[in-house]
């Protein structure tokens, strides 16, 4: 089973990085844990939507995003297959490893991505592309210009109009920590006010949002709480315990700040989810960040820090694949396994 080869490789690299804390050995696991990771991206081919993108790749068939579809015009122009999109798609998924990682440790965010949700993502090539541009878009700009930030933020719906939901972040940095939660505060109880709304008057909402509504349920939403949670506890117990929290800021140390708040903006899922069972994606785009983010706090932590912090992390994917095997999202898993193999026996 490849994901189990692959999940025992990373895990040997996690295991190596631990043991022997040498700059060479952590190039080393860096470049070989992202490098299978884009493998299982790039050479992508068996999932429940690889035939409907591909029908529309070969037909041209014009989603509903233009950036996609521009990108489709592109490669069709230039005479390229479908598998270039996937192969493109892998190769900035590797970027965004190679930009946020510190090289450090980044086994440890590779494991957890190959565990979930790296799997969920594979057949949504839209949203990949969307966040993947969100992310790059943060790593070039960071808080320098908060107008340019929203622009890119913007150009990610162009794959995906999930996008958008990213825009208010751009008014989340450059600010002190303390107005930065103020300012998550207020769009979280923006959000609550206008679900409890659509709650309590769903004749009055438009029928896309009545009928999402009617499909809610109160024990996915407990579910939903409970990630959130978790992922907030981890964050938070890594924040605290850097030794690098408090120094000047260096680069380094304000693109942590960026994923920090990052991974504190997901939190804003729970009021959305109210609306729709689709918004739990927000949560699950942030969790490559969170890793990354946790990755590379690992180096200036203690011992013992080291190993609280990888408990919380496993507690924290432990409950993840319970819940897919509950839901019988686990079986995306053997699809994953093929991929690299089917693409092989074709050549």
């Amino acid at each position: 089973m490849l994901f189990t080869l692959v999940a025992i490789i990373i895990a040997g690299l996690v295991l190596l990085e631990w043991i022997r804390p040498e700059k060479l050995l952590h190039q080393l696991a860096f470049f070989l844990s992202s490098g299978l990771i884009f493998i299982l991206i790039a050479f992508n081919r068996m999932n429940a939507d690889y035939k409907g993108y591909l029908g529309s790749y070969t037909n041209n068939d014009p989603q509903n995003e233009i950036g996609y579809n521009l990108l489709v015009h592109l490669f069709n122009g230039l005479g390229l297959p479908f598998e270039s999109i996937l192969l493109l798609m892998g190769i900035l998924v590797f970027l965004v490893f190679y930009f946020y990682s510190n090289k450090q440790h980044a086994s440890v965010a590779a494991l957890a991505y190959l565990i979930y949700p790296l799997a969920l993502d594979l057949p949504q090539v839209r949203n990949l592309f969307m966040y993947m541009v969100v992310l790059l878009t943060l790593y070039l700009v960071r808080d320098r210009n908060r107008v340019a930030l929203a622009g890119g933020f913007a150009l990610s719906a162009t794959f995906h109009y999930f996008g958008l939901i990213y825009l208010p972040f751009a008014w989340l940095v450059k600010i002190e920590r303390k107005q930065f939660y103020r300012r998550l505060a207020l769009i979280f109880a923006i959000i609550s006010a206008g679900s409890l709304i659509a709650r309590f008057f769903p004749d009055r909402m438009p029928e896309l949002i009545a009928s999402e509504i009617s499909g809610f349920d109160w024990f996915y939403y407990a579910i939903q709480i409970l990630h959130v949670t978790l992922d907030v506890a981890l964050i938070w117990w890594v924040d605290q315990h850097s030794r690098t929290r408090n120094q000047t800021a260096s680069r380094e140390s304000t693109l942590q700040e960026l994923m920090y708040r990052f991974s504190w903006f997901s939190v804003i899922e729970i009021p959305l989810v109210a609306f729709s069972n689709e918004m739990y994606r927000f949560r699950r785009n942030a969790q490559l960040i969170k890793y990354l983010y946790t990755a590379n706090a690992l180096k200036s932590m203690s011992r013992r820090d080291r190993w609280v912090t990888l408990g919380l992390l496993g507690a924290n994917l432990l409950f993840v694949v319970y819940m897919l095997r509950v839901t019988g999202d686990w079986d995306l898993y053997t699809d994953l396994s093929h991929n690299v193999f089917n693409v092989f026996a074709q050549d």
